[in-house]
């Protein structure tokens, strides 16, 4: 009977975790998600598949705050726990695995991600079936990774393929169907298709703010894609409008240390940097540069990347400047 009181105010603590991470507080869901780790640890011990529940909502707590090794900790556990009491092919295995892959995707692991995403994929096509949301979510990201290989035709067949089972399962408003629109949007970029890419990413926007809310860092995300379709098209203003609302809802959610957020202050750089506004530009870059230093360290490629940028547009200004008094 203890037992089983501890279950259900682990269980409470746990969505606790889960609403305060989806709200973007995650500091507070750690909180939660530690606490119900205790108690279920305490009532089930260290192999109990409640207990890897716990491991998993830490680990997506603590992937968000850019802690990867943590969460790699947190997910390989679960997993652990999940093969032993499950086995291997079990729709939990598979979510293990999934969370894993996006670990090493964050990473910049590629080859890693993708075999961890096919494993999760296999498992769920024969536990699941084809026409599940959780089948769907391996193709998408399959697909997701596929295209940061270059394999644009590869991704497109994954990502269309996701698309396809959501949209047949629950419709064109489920929240999941943001990723999938997100993802075909990026490979339609990729490819040069512009306005179909950017019909893709207004269409996840739209999904992500009903399903997510307004501050949730997926939201931002979908704004930063369509304001680097907006800036690519020359449509400024309007890419300059997406960007910032893309780095309010970073700052809210995330904070200002983080990678994303660096992200949003280098999208906004290239925007003024296309409108001439070259020293808001360099202060934007800069600040990029400060964080990915501090986050993902100075040699890191988005580091030295967020640092050429900055360099290219002092000379620029000093050029536009140097012209301007001859």
């Amino acid at each position: 009977r203890g037992d089983q009181a501890g279950a259900q105010v682990a269980n409470v603590l746990d969505s606790l975790g889960a609403a305060y991470r989806d709200a973007g507080n995650l500091e507070e869901a750690l909180v939660q998600s530690k606490k119900a780790l205790d108690i279920r640890v305490d009532a089930f011990g260290d192999t109990h598949p409640d207990t890897a529940v716990s491991y998993c909502s830490i680990g997506s707590a603590l992937r968000l705050q850019d802690r990867l090794d943590e969460a790699w900790q947190c997910h390989r556990r679960a997993l652990d726990i999940r093969r032993q009491q499950y086995g291997d092919w079990h729709a939990d295995t598979a979510a293990s695995y999934t969370c894993l892959g996006g670990i090493l995707l964050q990473q910049g692991e590629l080859d890693r991600a993708l075999e961890h995403y096919h494993r999760a994929l296999e498992i769920c096509r024969t536990t699941l079936g084809e026409t599940h949301l959780d089948t769907a979510a391996c193709y998408n990201d399959v697909g997701a990774v596929l295209e940061r290989k270059g394999d644009l035709g590869g991704a497109l067949r994954h990502l269309l393929k996701a698309l396809e089972v959501q949209r047949q399962v629950v419709g064109d408003q489920h929240p999941a169907l943001g990723d999938a629109y997100n993802n075909v949007g990026a490979v339609l970029w990729q490819e040069g298709r512009l306005e179909l890419a950017l019909e893709h990413h207004q269409r996840a926007i739209e999904i992500r703010t009903r399903g997510l809310g307004d501050r949730h860092p997926d939201t931002a995300l979908s704004y930063g894609n369509v304001g680097v379709i907006l800036e690519r098209l020359s449509r400024f203003p309007e890419a300059l409008e997406h960007q910032q609302r893309a780095l309010d809802i970073r700052l809210l959610a995330l904070g200002q240390q983080h990678s994303e957020t660096a992200a949003s202050y280098v999208n906004l750089g290239v925007v003024l940097e296309r409108m001439l506004r070259f020293e808001e530009a360099i202060e934007h870059y800069r600040k990029a540069h400060s964080i990915l230093s501090a986050a993902v360290g100075a040699r890191h490629a988005w580091t030295e990347q967020a640092k050429q940028r900055a360099e290219r547009c002092e000379l620029a200004w000093r050029t536009m400047r140097k012209g301007a008094q001859s």
